[in-house]
């Protein structure tokens, strides 16, 4: 869920250092080019005529490097004034957030990174130069997601973008309150399952539970692919059903929602993936559910299902022990 700085600054260098290869690329095909129009000249011309077309190539060359030249330096010193503004879930401001700012102002070199904090209207401003600017907010106590995490343009070739160049219209980071979290269990397996249905267990307590306690998981997948070549891409029927014994489970849609319902489990749920939904078909599938056991614990669990190559199933599973403790937010996350 979280989005580093890291990331999105990675990302630009990589960009330039593509547009960077692109542009020697073509400096280097256009000088080939002339250099070899130029020799299939010269060999009609004679020595003392030469000299002036090399020069006159010569020229061009240096001056279309220069221009390249100047483009990037325009880009890369544009004047940054950012204003931006840290809030929570609730749009309360957050005062002391931290923000590292990256100005992309190289190419092919480290970023200049600037580290300041919130005032006690969650307000922050940045000032410099590039031709971007990477915002990254972050403060102890609380859950970073993608909205915490911000990427604008300050060059003209950035198109019709958002640069928050003024106080009264800042840019808006937002992060999330953590709760008061429990000592979760938590568990990560990963199982192959066979094409024709047949169901495997886990029991996700991971042993810390008494034997009555088991936290038992069934998942049976079918998949339709015996004829299907590997990387082919062809779409085939698959299905998946995940059930809990005697108890129940609920997708689970927030990524900050820790509370699992008290009522409205099902039994199981599936996941049906044939070929007639079209466009709509994947090779795999990811859910998330609340689960109720019939000891009366509850937990939240993450299900990736890969009905293709291995043909496995992977879950990651955060159990509350504390029978009846809806509380799934663990401590240590």
């Amino acid at each position: 869920m979280r989005v580093g700085r890291r990331q999105a600054t990675v990302l630009l260098l990589v960009l330039g250092g593509i547009a960077a290869w692109w542009i020697q690329v073509q400096l280097h095909f256009r000088a080939t080019a002339k250099r070899d129009d130029l020799e299939a000249a010269v060999r009609g011309v004679k020595s003392d005529q030469l000299s002036p077309k090399l020069d006159k190539t010569r020229k061009s060359e240096r001056k279309e490097t220069s221009r390249e030249a100047e483009l990037w330096r325009l880009l890369l010193s544009a004047s940054v004034e950012f204003y931006g503004k840290v809030v929570d879930e609730n749009k309360i401001p957050i005062s002391s957030a931290k923000i590292v700012a990256s100005l992309v102002d190289h190419i092919g070199q480290g970023d200049t990174v600037v580290n300041t904090i919130t005032d006690a209207n969650g307000l922050f401003h940045i000032s410099g130069h590039g031709m971007a600017i990477v915002i990254e907010a972050s403060k102890e106590g609380y859950y970073r997601d993608k909205a915490s995490v911000g990427h604008f343009s300050y060059s003209d070739i950035g198109g019709d973008v958002e640069r928050h160049t003024d106080s009264d219209d800042p840019a808006v980071f937002v992060l999330r309150k953590r709760g008061k979290g429990k000592k979760l269990i938590q568990a990560m397996r990963s199982v192959r399952f066979s094409r024709d249905g047949a169901p495997s267990s886990v029991n996700i307590s991971d042993g810390r539970l008494s034997e009555a306690g088991k936290a038992i998981i069934v998942i049976e997948v079918r998949t339709d692919d015996r004829d299907v070549k590997p990387n082919s891409n062809r779409p085939y029927d698959w299905h998946c059903r995940v059930t809990v014994p005697d108890g129940g489970l609920l997708r689970r849609i927030g990524a900050y929602d820790f509370t699992a319902p008290e009522n409205g489990y099902l039994p199981y749920d599936e996941i049906d993936m044939p070929v007639s939904l079209g466009e709509k078909w994947r090779n795999n599938a990811e859910k998330q559910y609340f689960v109720k056991f019939p000891n009366g614990c509850y937990a939240r669990l993450e299900l990736n299902v890969i009905p293709f190559g291995d043909h496995f199933w992977v879950i990651t599973s955060f159990l509350n022990p504390i029978l009846g403790s809806r509380n799934l937010e663990n401590d240590s996350e």
